[in-house]
Parts: C-alpha cells; structure tokens; sequence
C-alpha cells in the first residue's frame, strides 16, 4: 500500500475507495503519440489513456494505464512495424515498459531499468526494442522483448531534450537507429549488431552537407528499402549517406513567403511531403527523386503517419484534426470527428442521454452519453469563451467576447438557437445557474461586471440587475433572499494571484440600483478563489462554501445582519493530494477534482463512495466533469484535452426511473413550442447592449420627469444673469473706493475653491511628474554623455561651404593612449635592432638571386651594419635614410608597393615591414600597431588642414557680415535719396549645429522657447533692482545741459558729416510761405533765386553720393563674392583632400584585414593538420577496438558453435532414447510409431526470423506454459502439436499409454529440433555479425589511408600558402591595363614591372611609330598619284570607245525618201498632212483596243485557271491533314528521324574525330614553331640587357 501511495500519489485513506471502472469512450482533443502497431493498428495515446483502433475493421479498444496492473500514465509508446504489439512506459520515476498485444490487449510483464524516466521507445524488425531515458544522462537502453532482459545500455552523449525522435529502420543485420533532437541539426545515427547474446553498439554524429548555422530539423523518417531522410522546418528533405555519415539534400524546397510547419511520410514506395507553402508532394524514385504529383486542396498537415504494407495514411492538423486518407475518393474524413480542441463540455438533462462540448471555441456538438456517437454539432459565427448548460431545462448558453449570450435548446436531439442577450461591450467570462436554475448569472471578470437574468425557456428572459464592481472578481454565487437576490462575490485583492480576502454582497430588487456592503475575514491574510452555494435550504443567503487559496479544504463561511465580519464555522476535508479544487454540488452527489487529476465522489452526508484518477497528474489533471447518478457515468475533461466517459459500479437505472425521465423531457420539450424572448431592443435603442441601454433609458426618463423643473431653474438663472450683469455695470462705473473685488460676485465659491483645489492638485501632480521626467533625462544624457562624449578628446566637427549645399567632416580624436604609446616605441627600437642585425641576412624569396647568389647565401656569416652607432639616432635621421634609399628607386613604385598612399601625405616612421616581409603573427601584430598609429597621424594631418579652414571661415563670416551690414546701409541710404525703393536684404551666414558640436551638450537660452520661470523672491529682486536703475536715470535727466545745448548747436554730434548734410532739407525763404507771388519784391526774388540754387546744388550733391553708393555697392558686393568663393573653393580642395585621405586609410584597414586573412588561412590549415592528425589517431584507435572487438566476437561464436554441437548431441541421445523405448514393440507397431515420431506441424521458418521466437515455442512445448507474445503463425504450429498429441485417428495397435510415451518423446524431439535451430540462427547471425565488422575494419583502414593523404593535402596547401604570397598594389586607375573580369588564374603567368620600363619602351615604339606612319603616308600619297593617273588614262581611252561607237551609228543610218522629205519639209518649215496622222492615230487606237480584249480575255482564262487551282489546294490541304496526322500517330509510336539522327550523330562524330586530328597536327605545327620562336627569342635576350626574368615553357 505504501507502494502504490508513493506510485500514485494518492492518499492512503483514498485508497479504500479507488473504485474499478469501465472505460465507456474517450475523445482525444489533441494526441500526444501516435504511432503504429503492426500493419493495420492506429494507437492513440494522451494522458493515462490508449486508444487502439483497427483501420481496417473500424474497432477501438482503450487501455487504461493508470493502475499497478498497467502503470502510472503514459509517458511515450512505440510500436512494431509488422506485429500488432505496443510498448509503453510508465510516467514516473524508475519506470516499467509494457508490452501489450493490440489484437487481443493481452499484456506481457513490464519491462524494468533504472532510469528517471523514458522519453522514447522503438521497436527493431527483429525482437529488439530501443528505450532513451530522460534527464540527466540521456542514455539507450536495449531490451530483448521476449525474454525482458537487458542486451545493452550506453550513454548517447547528447542533450536532454522532451522533444527528441527516435527511430528504428527497416533492416535486421545491422540494425540502424537514428536519434534526433526535433527542431535543431543534432542527429546521431547508431548501427546495432547482435552475436548471440550481445549486443554491439555504434554511434557517429551525422553532419549536413549544407552547413547552414539556421536549419532545423523536425521529423526523421526510414524507407521500406532501409533509406533515412530528414526533412527541415523549410521543405528541404535529406538523405543519409551511410559511408560518410552525412545527410545529403535531394528535394530543394520553393521558397515560400509564409513559414508554416512541414511533414512527411514513406506512402505508396515514395515520398510525401507537405512544404512550408502547404503544398503536398509525392516523389517516385527514379534515379533521382522526381515529382509525382502535387497538391494544394488539402488542410495544412503537421504529421503524417503511414504503413508501409497496407498503405495507410493518418494525418494530423494544425487544428489537431485527425485525418484518414481515401483512396478511393481522394478525400481526407475524420477519424474521430469534431474531437479536435475541446474546452468545455456539459450533461444535458434530464435523461443524460447527450452530453454537448464546445470545440476549438467555435463547433457545438452532441454526443450520445453511451456509445460516444456523434449526434448533431453546429458552427458558430464567431469563437466562444464559455459553455454552460441548464441542469433542469434542456437549453445551453455560450458566451462571446463581444459581450452577447447566447441560448441553444437541445430539441429532439438537435440543436436550435432560442434567444439572445448583448449585455456589455466587455468579453463575457463565464456563465452559472442559480435558484432552481431559473438565474443565469453572466460575469467578466476582469472588468467586474455581473448580469443576473431570470426566466424559462418558453417565455420571456429579462435581465433583472447589472452589477458594477469595478474590479476584477475572482468568484461569484446568486442565492435568493427573502426579499431580493443576493450576489456574493470574492474580489481580487491579490497582487499576484486570482484571489481576494474579503466578501461583497449586492442585493439585487427589481427596478433598484444593487446596493453593496463589504464583508472582511477574521484572518485578512486568508485567500479565497471560489465561492459554492450551500447545500442546506435554510439561511441559503447567509451560508455558503468558499476554498480557500493555501489549503485542500472546503469552509463554510457565515454572514450575520449587522455584522460586517465572515466567520468559518466548519471545515471540509477534501482529501485530494494538490490545492487549488473545484466542487460540483448537486441534490444528489457532490463532486470534487483538481490538478492532481483525481475525482472523489461524495454522497450529500459528505461520505466517500468512489475515487478515479481518470486523468495524469503531469498533464495539469482535471478542468471539468460532470456525473450521470442515474446511468453510473462519471464524465472529465483534462487540461490535456482528453474527454473521456466511465461507467462507475452499481445497479442499472430502473424502467421507472426510465419513464418518468422520459416523461419529464416530454414536458420540457412543451415548453420550446412557444418562442423564447430574449434582450433584442428595437426602434431608437436597436444594437445597443444592455448597460448602454439602461443607461440611455434613465437619462430619457429623467428628461421627462424633470422638465419642469429644468425649465423654471432656467428662467430664475436667466433672471439671477441680468441681476448680475446690471450689479457689475454699476460697480465698474462707480468711483474707485467703492469698488468691490471681481470675486464679491462670484455665486458659486464653493465650485471656485473645488476648481482651485483641483488646479492645485493637477498642477503639484504635473510639477511631480516633471521633476522625474527632468531627473530621468539628465540621468540619462548624463550616462550618454559620460559613455560617448567624454571620452572623445576632438569630437567629429562639420564644415559647410558659405551659402553652398555640400560641407567636410572632419575626424573624431581620441585622447593619446599611453600604452599603445609606449607599445610603439618598443615596436620601433625592436624594429631598429632587428634592421642593423638582420639588414643583409634577411630571406626574401622574392628578390631575383643569381645561382652564385643562391649557394654564396647560406655559407655567410651573419655581418652587422658599420654604422652600429646608427642605433641611437633620432627619428629625423632615419627617415632621411630611409628617404634617400627611397631615392633610389620611382617613389611611386615604392608607393604602390607599400599597399597604400599613406606615404604621399606624412613621413613614415621605421617600425613597418613590407608587405612580403610579414610571416608571423608577431610582425602581423607589429605592423597593426604601426598602421593603427599612422592612421591617426594622418587623421591628425587632416584635422590640422581642416582647423586652418575653420580660422578662414571664422574671418570670412566676420567679413561677410560686416560687408553686408556696409551693404544694408548702402541700401537704406540709396532707398533714402531715391523714388524707386529697393527690396534687398542680404542674409548673414548662420553657423549650423553640426559645426559647433560642443554646443551638443549645452543649452542656453535663445534655444528655450519660453520664458524661464521667475520665483516670487526673484521677481522682487528683479522689481526693486529696476526701481534704482529708473531713479539714477532720472537724477541723470535732471542735470543734462551739455546735451542740450550740443543739440541745438551742432544737432546732436560733435562732427558733421558730409551724408548728414545731404539728409537736411533746404528752409524755404519766407516769402514763400507769407506772400503771393505777385507781391515779391527784389529781395525776395533774390532770396527764391538762392534758394534754387541751393536746392539744385543738393540735387546734384545727392546725385553724386548716390552714384558713389552704387560704386561702393558693387565693390562691396564683388569683395562678398570673391570671398565665399575663395573659401568654398578652398573648401573644395579641403573635400578632395579628404576622399584622398579616406582612400589612404581604407587602403591602410585594407592591407591589415588581408594580413588577418593570411594569419586566418595559417592558422586554419594548421587547425585542419592538427584535425588530420586526429582522426589519424582516432581512427587507428577505432581500428585497434575493432580488432579486438572481432577478436571477442570469434571467441563468441566458438563458443556457440560449442553449445551447438551439444544440442546436436542431446537430439542424438533423444533419437536413440526413441529406438531403445520402443525396440521391444513388433515391427508393425515399431513402423506405425516411428512414422508417428516423425510426423511435425507445418511450420513458415521464413516467417520466424529471430532465434528468441523459436526458444519461446521450444519453452511452450516443453512446459505448456501459456504463450504470452507468441504471434499467429507461432500459435498455429502450437495449436496443430495440440491437435496432433490428442488420441484421435492413431491406429489400433497402438493403445493410448503408448500414444502419450510417444508424445512425450516426439515432444522433447521437437523442442530439441527447435533449440538447434534456433541455435543455428544464432550462429548465421553472429558470422554475418563478424563478416559486417571485418568490413569495418578494412573500412577503417581504407580510411586510414585517406587521412593520411588528407594529411599531405593539408600540408602542401601549407606550404603553398607560405609560398604564393598576396600583395596589395596602389596603382593609379589610368594605369590599370588588366581588364577586370575572368578569374585570377588568369594571371598566374603575369609579371609585374616597373612602370618606368614601360614608358621607356612606349617611346622607342611611339618614336618608330611616327616614323612608320610618315612612311606610309609618303607611300600612300604615291600611290594615290598612280591611281589617278591609271584613272586619267582609262578615262581617255573610255572618251575614244566612245566616239568610235557614235561614228559608227551615224555611218549605219539609211535616208529613205520618207525621211528625205520629211527633213526637207521641215527645213522648209512646211507641215505634215493632218489625214495621214489622224487615219494613224486612228489604226493605233483600233490595235490598241484589239490588245486589250485579247488581254481581257487572258486574264479571264487565268481568273478560271486560279479557281480551279484554288479548289485543288483545298482538297490537297485536306489530304494533307489527314496524312499529318497519320504521320503523328506513327511518330509517337516510332521515330521517323531516327535513322536521320542516329546517321547525323555518326557523322558528326567522325566529323569530330576529323576535327580533333587536325587540330592535333595544328598543336603539333604550333608547338614546334613556339619552340623554334623561343629559341631564337632567348638568343635575342642573350644579346640585350637582361632585365626580365624569363623563363621557357617545357
């Protein structure tokens, strides 16, 4: 019992109690295993639960694993491919393996080990079966499951992993198995051997041909012909190589814009896969894998599960549907119909006949309650949250998010929609039943809202109270009172669960607003999370079950009037063995379950009557049940989705009990005659829900109720208005000191003083909030500052052109590390050591050395340097040096081979190697440092340039605005002297803020676009501050005679100023003013005639200084031009710089990643000698184990061999035994006897392919033990010896004593006969066992030898890296003459020269070019003469043919008499008779016309001729279709080309052959001529200077 408590964890007073029961039907909402048990067994496996079902039959069988007989819950199942057997292990520690047979559910003893749990299991073709434990040491386990014995166990050496895939494929010697962690590229395939006894096992990780960091496997799947593929997350699928151990891609998946699961499948002897684009693929093998089919009709698969005999295929959804493929149809039905994704289930009454769930939020169905057929089901417009159903009436009510219920009455087995109800705009939580099960009470939660509605099906629902708590609620009850309904309700006071430690009560009265009162608990620490009604019919509304939060418990609690406090006055013990229980209170039972997926069924005196543990504890046990006390039918819904029916033990429902539920049902299906009513408002309210209606309907009503009233209440604050507005009137226009404050009329002082309060508090609240705002922002731009601006010494500064779109940026300067500082110098003085010590006896593979050279240098002593003093010498000695040795070569060409143009711009310091010189990662070190420090020297060049243009900016702005305030003036002056007024306004440039980046950090007050803000004492400081400075001026003012008398003497200056005298205006005399102009007199006149004069000579003064602005405005203008272009061009040259300095320094990071990259390519062939050198030793190692491994296994079978011979020598002994028993018997009854002897069952030996199998009959015969896991042709051959040892049809003279001898000998004959054989089997297995590993073994040793020249491969590729060596050129792009295409091997041949040679020779060939080009010209000039003058002669003679042809046509012409007087009348002027030529006009008109008929008549003929031709090219045209296409039916029978194609082939070939001779001769002829060229051109190089390195091709 202690066992079974520790096992179960069920308590040991529950133990009395676990009740045996029947396993009605299950329904699996979403399986955790499916696999296959034999050819035609589908086996579902969730929870505690098996489901065995026979596709072919379409009979089910449940195995209920949650006992001692048949474990603790399942944890993971495997079945045989061929046997109909199953095999599953326990969910818990130390578990047991279980092996059942499928057709019959007859169980074998478990299987032990000693692991924490199992996490998959896989059966071999043969008798072997494969277990992998869990945590922590993820370890194979291998059973022979016919006799439960360990054969093997070994650690995996990979990854505890749930989700992990083990599989077994189609072969029996070997055994292959391959493990995969789902979801990653972790995949070991292991090779199995079995010699007698023992079991050999061998593991190698497999690789991916495609590396690819991102692939993921997720299913592992073998072929009927022992191939494995894997498939990734993306449709890719992969075949493993079983030599290299890698996994090859054979199917390349079509990219897909969605990623979706993906799944396959061995069906139909090919591969069906459904990729991430949903699409389903079938691919036959023929040669490669080719697509069969495709498909895109079908629901998107996430497994698929086939056999490979009887071509069945199952699917899983995504909607965890579960499929069966049609063949027939081409169809995928349900296996389990609507069984996908059940969340809520209920019992409808009052026969419990049906039982309704909600499945995957959307689908209603029926289901009969005993066989578990599918009745009727609905789908939902929009997905549900909650399914309650009625226990009296049968109706159920779905909420939805939308806040609307729903009813659907269960009508003669049919669901139909009654009424429903739109409460809220807040999502509806959850639904109960109160009072009789006329309540439904609807609640969300989280919003805190409760609507109570009342009535039956069949009439009207009304919605009696909305219950606003505003709070999330955690459980709520309705009891009805004597004058009200009470909702009692646990509020969520928890900060980290769903419970409260106080009660609320609302009392609910119809057409009143609920009132609240608040009950707290005596502990206040104590949480609730559910409320129960009570069972006892008195003080229902004070009394009630609440379960507490930190206990298994159920209190009652009790309420009294007047009292606000909640006291527990009894306490229940729930028994169950993990808090958190749910309670089904009913008149019969109560119910209790919980997580620990135990049910405990009461009687109402709180006795136990029955315990269950239907579902597993791991699984999060039991959401929901319900029981049917009429039929003994417990129904439960785990977390995991399992709903399943159990027939409890007790008296079947009596034909009484049966008619009045029958005749209760006819009544209640009465009252759905009549329609129900629900909340649906019409009119002005329609589509507004409940809350919002109420609300709308208490406004209107008040709108009616109060109009009076509003409107005298408007009239007396009209009349209070005018009042009001005279009062303030008179106050205003009343004298000062009787004037009353503003506020004296204010009305309302309270709503001032609230207004002001809350000002105050929004303000505070507002100041609070800014003032965290504002710590938090300097907190941070304090840390930003501190981690990205502080420590820059020189931060990145921009400079823009003046008035232009384009700027420079220069670099940002860290401060001087002293380390890298110090580490410089060390790198200079090692370097100047190491030049004086190693200046002559340096290796440069890559300077040309004469063969003198190359055997004088290694018998050379080591020299130093004569100027050993040279140590000490400062930096500036050394670079002239080293700028003199430079001299000695173009420094261009030392530019370009330094590999970057950082020499162009700053001296280099003489730490640096050359390019070719660095070898060790040392130097590589070393010449990082020295580049890394002249890179921020020239950045510091850069910057130095970049600051002068900045000081010229500073100075050309301070120009430029000073030149444009001249020019401002000018302007004002010339619009000040001019009609004609001129607009412009020159702009003053502005500095922007990325150049001026210190003003990042600072804010000053231009920048603020309010005011600050002035405190009260600062105001007054300010105040009294101004009051001084306006008295001291006014003393001022009160002594100010000099300025007075300044002003009226001299205007106001001490100077004046030529434009100041222009400004004045010329007084008018003062006859001009007083006096007509008929009244003047002389002196008058004189004084108009002066004043003209003056008025004309400041005219043209003004002119003259308007024409000195223009000058001095075009003056200024052009010096403002001049100087923003001086700058901008400056700026220009200061941007080229920049690029140029950039492209020094990308050349600098340039030749440091590529000496990255060699010390990478080093440092990788020596990581790839080392894994050589490796896999050497590991392989030689493998091959010693396998030596010795062969050695044991030869020792193995001896030993068989032995046993063997033994055996043989027992079935001697039986033979004589049998001779010497019967010897004494006649001859007739001795012949009858041995005939008898000899006689066997008929027995497949082809079929019983393992030894194990025939020891188990051998054990059958000799015991007549029961045959446990002995399969049909097994059981056969035992039932026929059955047959055969009975004493039917044996012969008289032998009497039946004899006939039982008999058969105890033939017996142990048989069993002898077995053994041998079963021994035989053994000994073929063990030698092709010792034949794989020989195999092995030479494999090993053939791949020995690979590594070895893997080794060499390795080690050539070294030295080849050290030998061709990469340098990086600066070479200008003019000069770049290799075109930039093809590949680099191209240019292994190339030689790299100065480019001085070059031009030297370009101009010896441009120099004898001229030379060649004048030549020709001179040449053709020649030969142009010549032309010309051919062309003259040819023309002449052209000229004479000519002439000679006209004199004979003139001497060829006859005067007839005609002509003779025609030309005579002509001479005469005389004309011809008119007769004569109209009678011939009239003969050629007549043969004119005579033509035309005569052609008319032609074209007649051929128009005819044409038809006819037409018609027959009709009829040819059909003949011809006809013909064509007899010619294609022939064609697709037999090529007619074929003859054609085969005869053109053979003579292209011969073609080619022809070809390939000729061009052999050509290689030949080429050949030689190349030699006899090379030859003459090494004497010609003999006789010249040699200064290229040349050298003739073999």
């Amino acid at each position: 019992m202690d066992h079974i408590t520790k096992r179960y964890s069920v308590s040991p007073i529950l133990q009395h109690h676990l009740s045996t029961y029947t396993t009605l039907w299950v329904k699996f909402s979403k399986p955790q295993h499916v696999t296959f048990a034999g050819r035609d067994t589908i086996c579902l496996t969730n929870g505690c639960q098996i489901l065995v079902h026979n596709l072919s039959t379409r009979t089910e069988q449940i195995i209920n694993a949650n006992n001692e007989q048949l474990g603790d819950g399942v944890s993971c199942v495997g079945g045989h491919k061929t046997h109909p057997l199953l095999a599953y292990a326990e969910r818990r520690e130390s578990p047991r393996v279980f092996l059942v047979r499928t057709n019959d559910l007859i169980y074998a003893p478990g299987l032990k080990c000693n692991f924490i749990d199992i996490s998959a299991l896989t059966f071999s073709d043969s008798e072997l079966l494969f277990g992998l434990s869990g945590y922590p040491e993820c370890s194979l386990v291998v059973w022979k499951w016919r006799t439960g014995e360990i054969m093997s166990e070994t650690a995996t050496g990979m990854f505890f992993d749930k989700n992990v895939y083990l599989k077994c494929g189609f072969s029996t010697q070997p055994i292959y198995l391959s493990q995969l962690i789902i979801n990653t590229s972790e995949l070991k395939m292991w090779e199995i051997a079995c010699c007698g006894k023992r079991c050999i096992l061998k593991g190698e990780m497999v690789t991916f041909a495609a590396e690819d960091p991102r692939l993921r496997i997720n299913q592992l799947m073998w072929s009927t012909d022992g191939s494995c593929f894997a498939l990734d997350t993306t449709g890719n699928v992969f075949k493993y190589d079983f030599d290299t151990y890698t996994m090859n891609n054979i199917i390349t998946a079509n990219p897909s814009p969605i990623t979706i699961s993906t799944a396959f499948c061995w069906w139909k002897n090919g591969l069906l896969v459904q990729g991430s684009d949903k699409t389903l693929r079938h691919y036959l093998k023929d040669k490669e894998y080719k697509l069969h089919w495709s498909s895109t009709k079908q629901p998107h698969f996430t497994k698929m599960y086939a056999t490979p005999k009887r071509d069945h295929l199952v699917v899983i959804t995504s909607t965890d549907d579960l499929l069966l493929y049609e063949a027939n149809t081409h169809t995928y039905p349900h296996l389990r119909s609507d069984e996908s994704a059940i969340t809520h289930f209920e019992l409808i009454p009052p026969q419990n006949e049906l039982i309704i769930t909600l499945g995957k939020n959307i689908t209603l169905s029926l289901w009969d309650t005993a066989t578990g057929v599918l009745v009727h089901s609905v789908t939902l417009d929009i997905p549900a949250t909650h399914l309650a159903c009625n226990a009296t009436y049968p109706y159920v009510t779905l909420s939805f998010s939308t806040g609307v219920l729903k009813l659907y009455g269960v009508i003669r087995k049919v669901l139909q929609p009654l009424c429903q109800f739109n409460l809220t705009k807040s999502p509806i939580d959850e639904v109960k039943y109160f009072e009789q099960n006329k309540i439904i009470a609807a609640v969300s939660k989280d919003q805190g809202e409760i609507f109570v509605i009342e009535g039956v099906p069949g009439g009207k629902f009304k919605v009696l109270a909305g219950v606003l708590h505003d709070a999330q609620i955690a459980d709520y009850i309705v009891v009805g009172g004597r004058s009200c309904l009470k909702v009692f309700l646990i509020p969520v006071t928890s900060d980290r669960y769903l419970a409260g430690n106080k009660l609320i009560r609302y009392c609910v009265i119809r057409h009143q607003e609920p009132t609240m009162k608040t009950y707290h608990l005596e502990n206040s620490d104590k949480l609730y999370t559910n409320l129960y009604v009570s069972r006892h019919q008195t003080n229902r509304d004070r009394v009630f079950y609440a379960s507490p939060f930190d206990n298994k418990n159920l209190h009652e609690l009790e309420v009294k009037r007047g009292e606000t406090l909640a006291r527990i006055i009894n306490r229940f013990r729930s028994n169950h063995m993990l808090r958190h229980i749910h309670y089904v209170f009913d008149s019969h039972f109560v119910l209790s379950f919980g997580y620990d997926g135990i049910v405990i069924l009461r009687n109402v005196n709180w006795e136990i009557e029955h315990v269950l543990v239907p579902h597993h504890r791991f699984d999060g046990g039991i959401i929901s049940t319900a029981y049917d006390p009429y039929n003994h039918r417990l129904f439960t819904l785990g977390r995991d989705g399992l709903l399943m029916c159990n027939e409890l033990p007790g008296s079947a429902i009596s034909s009484r009990t049966q008619a009045l539920l029958y005749a209760k049902n006819e009544e209640l299906m009465d009252l759905f005659k009549t329609n129900t009513i629900g909340f649906n408002p019409r009119g002005i309210y329609e589509g507004v829900n409940w809350l919002d209606y109420k609300r709308l309907l208490k406004i209107d009503q008040e709108r009616l109720q109060f109009k009076d009233q509003r409107k005298q209440i408007i009239e007396n604050f009209n009349a209070i208005k005018e009042v009001a507005v005279i009062l303030l009137n008179h106050n205003l226009e009343g004298p000062k000191n009787e004037r009353l404050e503003l506020q004296e009329f204010n009305l309302d002082l309270q709503r001032k003083e609230d207004l002001t309060r809350a000002a105050t508090y929004n303000c505070e609240k507002l100041k609070i909030y800014l003032e965290k705002v504002i710590l938090e922002q300097d907190r941070i731009s304090f840390a930003i500052k501190k981690k990205y601006w502080d420590p820059i010494d020189e931060p990145t500064k921009n400079l823009w052109a003046i008035f232009g779109n384009f700027d420079v940026q220069s670099y940002a300067v860290l401060p001087p590390d002293m380390d890298e500082a110090e580490k410089l110098e060390r790198i200079q003085g090692y370097r100047e050591i190491e030049t004086i010590c190693a200046k002559d006896d340096s290796f440069k593979p890559w300077t040309y050395l004469t063969d003198q050279q190359k055997e004088s240098l290694p018998n050379a002593f080591p020299t130093l340097r004569e100027d050993i003093t040279a140590i000490n010498v400062d930096l500036d000695e050394d670079e002239s040096v080293s700028n003199a040795e430079d001299q000695e070569n173009e420094y261009e060409t030392y530019v370009a081979f330094y590999g970057s143009s950082v020499p162009l711009y700053m001296k280099l310091v003489g730490a640096q190697y050359e390019q070719a010189e660095v070898q060790t990662f040392l130097q590589q070190e070393w010449s990082y440092t020295v580049s890394m420090d002249q890179q921020q020297q020239l950045r510091n060049y850069f910057n130095k340039e970049f600051e002068l243009c900045v000081q010229q900016k500073v100075k050309e702005m301070g120009n430029i605005i000073e030149r444009n305030a001249r020019l401002r003036y000018i302007i004002a002056e010339m619009n000040y002297f001019s009609i004609d007024q001129c607009d412009i306004n020159p702009r003053d440039p502005v500095w922007r803020q990325d150049e001026q980046p210190e003003l990042i950090t600072k804010v000053e007050n231009s920048e603020v676009g309010i005011l600050p803000y002035i405190s009260p004492s600062e105001q007054a400081f300010l105040d009294s501050k101004a009051a001084d400075e306006e008295r001291i001026r006014l003393l001022l003012l009160a002594d100010d005679f000099k300025e007075r008398a300044l002003m009226k003497m001299m205007n106001g200056v001490l100077e004046v100023r030529w434009e100041d005298e222009l400004r004045r205006e010329i007084p008018k005399p003062k006859c001009l003013l007083e006096k007509r102009p008929e009244n003047y007199n002389e002196e008058d006149l004189k004084q108009i005639r002066e004043y003209e004069e003056q008025v004309a000579f400041m005219a043209s003064e003004r002119k003259r200084y308007k024409t000195i602005m223009i000058a001095e405005y075009a003056k200024v203008g052009n010096q403002l031009r001049e100087g923003v272009k001086r700058f901008n061009e400056r700026l220009k040259d200061l941007l080229v710089k920049k690029i140029q300095i950039d492209s020094a320094l990308t050349n600098e990071l340039l030749r440091m990643h590529r000496l990255r990259v060699k010390g990478l390519k080093r440092q990788a062939t020596n990581e790839a000698e080392n894994k050589a050198e490796l896999e050497i030793v590991k392989n030689e190692k493998k091959t010693d184990e396998m030596a010795q491994l062969i050695s044991s296994l030869n020792s193995y079978d001896t030993d068989m061999k032995i046993t063997l011979e033994t055996l043989l020598l027992k079935e001697r002994i039986v033979e004589k035994s049998f001779k010497r028993e019967f010897q004494d018997y006649s001859p007739a009854q001795f012949e009858v006897l041995t005939k008898l002897y000899k006689k066997r069952p008929r027995l497949n030996f082809k079929l019983i392919t393992s030894a194990c199998s025939l020891q188990e009959i051998a054990k059958v015969i000799a015991t007549n033990c029961d045959p446990m896991l002995l399969f049909d042709e097994s059981l056969e051959f035992i039932k026929n010896l059955e047959l055969m040892d009975k004493y039917v049809g044996i012969p008289n003279i032998i009497d039946q004593a004899l006939f039982h001898n008999l058969v105890r000998i033939r017996r142990l004959k048989i069993e002898s006969e077995l053994k041998v054989r079963a021994c035989q089997m053994e000994i073929a297995e063990a030698e092709a066992t010792l034949q794989m590993f020989h195999l092995h073994h030479s494999r090993y040793k053939e791949r020995g030898t690979q590594f070895l020249l893997r080794l060499e491969d390795v080690r050539h590729e070294k030295v080849q890296n050290l030998l061709n060596m990469e340098l990086q050129l600066v070479m200008k792009q003019a000069y770049v003459e290799l075109p930039r295409q093809g590949s680099l091997s191209d240019f292994e041949d190339a030689i790299l020269v100065n480019r001085k040679v070059v031009e030297d020779i370009n101009a010896i060939i441009r120099e004898t070019g001229y030379k060649k080009v004048k030549a020709m010209r001179n040449a053709l000039q020649f030969r142009k003469e010549i032309m010309i003058k051919e062309w003259q002669h040819k023309k002449k003679k052209m000229e004479i043919a000519d002439l000679e042809h006209e004199l004979v046509d003139i001497g060829s012409i006859k005067l007839t008499k005609e002509i003779q007087q025609f030309l005579k009348m002509r001479s005469r002027g005389e004309q011809e008779k008119t007769v004569a030529f109209e009678h011939e006009l009239e003969l050629l008109r007549e043969r004119y016309n005579r033509q035309i008929c005569q052609r008319h008549g032609e074209v007649d003929d051929l128009k005819e001729k044409v038809d006819a031709l037409i018609a027959e090219n009709k009829r040819l045209n059909r003949e011809i279709m006809l013909v064509n296409i007899d010619v294609c039916e022939s064609s697709l029978q037999v090529d007619p080309n074929l003859g054609e194609k085969e005869k053109k082939f053979i003579n292209m070939r011969i073609q080619a052959n022809l070809k390939r001779s000729r061009m052999v001769n050509q290689i030949q002829n080429n050949h030689s001529e190349i030699m006899m060229l090379q030859a003459e051109l090494e004497l010609c190089r003999l006789r010249t200077v040699p200064i290229l390195d040349y050298k003739v091709q073999e």
